[in-house]
């Protein structure tokens, strides 16, 4: 289950940081524990946060799904000039 926290940084920031966990049971604190390496967690590919200067973790409520626009299967015409030359190109046979 894919979990996201809110975490409360000592000079004031808050950043999110999602992970994936095996039990909801588990508490914030306990979590960026296990996670973390030598006492860093890995915020993303470039930024990273000592686990000390985490003043606080919250998990955070999960999105509400939203409903994308309403096509009609059958008759929703492409909209994109290219994706419907390529769409033609590849399964209209040619002549």
């Amino acid at each position: 289950m894919l979990v996201t926290l809110r975490l409360y940084l000592a000079d004031g920031r808050e950043q999110l940081l999602s992970q994936e966990v095996e039990s909801a049971d588990e508490q914030p604190l306990e979590l960026l524990r296990r996670v973390s390496k030598d006492g860093v967690i890995a915020l993303g590919d470039r930024e990273s946060v000592a686990l000390d200067s985490i003043v606080d973790a919250r998990f955070e409520p999960a999105p509400e799904p939203q409903a994308g626009p309403a096509w009609k299967e059958a008759d929703a015409p492409l909209r994109d000039e290219d994706v419907s030359a390529a769409l033609r190109e590849n399964y209209e046979p040619k002549k």
